[in-house]
């Protein structure tokens, strides 16, 4: 209600809502880490010491969010932070210590170019909800206290305000149900038995192996089964390693793409990350591969997993979600922090779409068609490839921002479409021709019949394939 009193449509008022308490939350989170002047506690501190130079009149009333958050969000995070006059030394002392997080959470968007207002009255209520729980920093791990927040919570957040985005979206039953962590698990692990039953060479027999099984045999789906439930993989490591399957398996996972067509809170992003860093890792013990935590699991973002939802905020609540695994339970030393940005760009992988629509104005855009040109393939794969780099903060990158990849993707998807339009143009030039040739058959075939000409001068044939007007 606040952004609307100040005229903001109805739409963009529950979106810009919801960027302000994400970013309140992952707050909430990193400085659970201490990765904000060592203070479990920051934003209560940080809110203090505003009300502290407010008091002294050092600041004006209602100027937090303008004067103290947007420079923590917006410059700070990302790298950018130039020493304000207004603030005091200790509080600018943190701000150019804070870690280089940027990503799409806190990155200059069109909600923070609208013109509202938040007063300090609306954040002394926020912050007395958020005060009243713990926030953990790893899911399903709450601390010795009554009440407890990690990141799961996120998603019966994101439940709980389906009833609203119903009223605001004109939408009568969204179909909004948050998904237990357990079948999500179940889901990913039975999901991954199929895929790698499809791309390694297995036999469905459920027999027990024979002892004299030879290496390159088939594969038994059993082990299978087994290398995704099994709690203790020793037997199923040492049947894979007997196999020679480690360097296979790991291809296979390098060209995983997982996508979810609705996508929600992204219960089932999360789920899959946590099955895939639990496979990686076992392969990694066996090939001698040696990656971080977070290495791994941005990996396995940026390479594997796709999503789509109708709805904004149900993006924007996965990416959040998406955010908070790679950091959660990751030790990164400062110097880490504050050189490379943190958080990648998540905008391209995750989208605001109808899953459902396969085709615009009639005219499919499936970008794998086989009947692609050379050239528009081969810029496909160059904007892939700039994808990956605008996904991983390259400062290389062609593309800065998401509007210039949009852009880019608009470009070829003409393209494509000019294409099409060139290729229906000869199929109707062909159809022409064929037309013309059909009814030329049929004068023929009447030429059979005995005719009397009217121009006893001039033949039939010759008068008519001669005359321009003719098909």
């Amino acid at each position: 209600m606040t952004f609307q009193k100040q005229k903001i449509p109805v739409k963009q008022a529950h979106e810009l809502s919801q960027q302000a308490l994400n970013r309140l939350m992952f707050l909430y989170f990193i400085a659970k880490k201490r990765w904000l002047n060592d203070n479990p506690k920051f934003i209560k501190w940080y809110w203090e010491r505003y009300r502290e130079e407010k008091r002294h009149g050092r600041v004006q009333d209602n100027t937090f969010y303008e004067m103290w958050l947007q420079v923590l969000f917006l410059q700070a995070f990302n790298n950018q932070y130039s020493h304000s006059h207004y603030l005091p030394k200790d509080v600018d002392k943190v701000l150019a210590e804070a870690p280089y997080l940027n990503g799409g959470l806190f990155k200059r968007n069109d909600l923070d170019d609208l013109k509202f207002h938040i007063s300090d009255s609306l954040f002394e209520a926020v912050f007395s909800f958020f005060e009243k729980y713990n926030f953990t920093i790893r899911e399903e791990l709450p601390l010795d206290v009554e009440v407890a927040v990690d990141p799961q919570m996120i998603g019966y957040v994101y439940e709980s305000l389906s009833n609203v985005a119903e009223e605001i979206y004109e939408r009568q039953d969204l179909g909004i149900f948050y998904t237990p962590t357990v079948e999500v698990d179940f889901m990913c692990r039975r999901s991954m038995v199929e895929y790698l039953a499809n791309h390694l060479d297995v036999w469905a027999g459920s027999q027990p192996a024979h002892e004299g099984e030879h290496r390159g045999s088939p594969l038994q789906k059993e082990w299978i089964y087994r290398l995704l439930f099994d709690e203790d993989k020793k037997k199923v490591a040492e049947y894979i390693s007997k196999k020679n399957l480690w360097y296979r398996l790991e291809e296979i996972f390098d060209n995983l793409a997982v996508v979810d067509p609705a996508c929600g809170s992204g219960a089932f992003f999360v789920g899959m990350l946590h099955v895939l860093v639990e496979l990686y890792r076992l392969i990694y013990s066996h090939i001698k591969r040696e990656m971080t935590e977070f290495e791994l699991k941005k990996k396995v973002i940026g390479n594997s997993l796709y999503g789509v939802d109708v709805m904004p905020w149900a993006v924007h609540s996965a990416e959040l979600r998406l955010w908070l695994q790679l950091i959660i339970e990751e030790d990164i030393p400062y110097e880490q922090r504050k050189l490379f940005p943190l958080l990648p760009n998540l905008n391209l992988k995750l989208r605001v779409g109808d899953s459902l629509v396969q085709e615009v104005g009639g005219i499919s855009l499936h970008v794998r068609d086989s009947k692609l040109s050379p050239a528009i393939k081969r810029r496909l794969t160059s904007l892939k490839a700039e994808k990956e780099k605008y996904y991983n903060n390259d400062p290389l990158a062609k593309f800065k921002s998401e509007e210039s990849l949009r852009q880019e993707e608009l470009r070829i998807f003409g393209e494509i479409l000019d294409d099409k339009i060139v290729l229906l143009q000869k199929d109707i030039q062909n159809l022409e021709i064929m037309g013309r040739q059909e009814q030329f058959s049929i004068f023929e075939e009447d030429l059979k019949i005995p005719l009397t000409p009217s121009f006893p001068n001039l033949s039939l044939p010759t008068f008519f394939t001669g005359h321009r007007g003719w098909p």
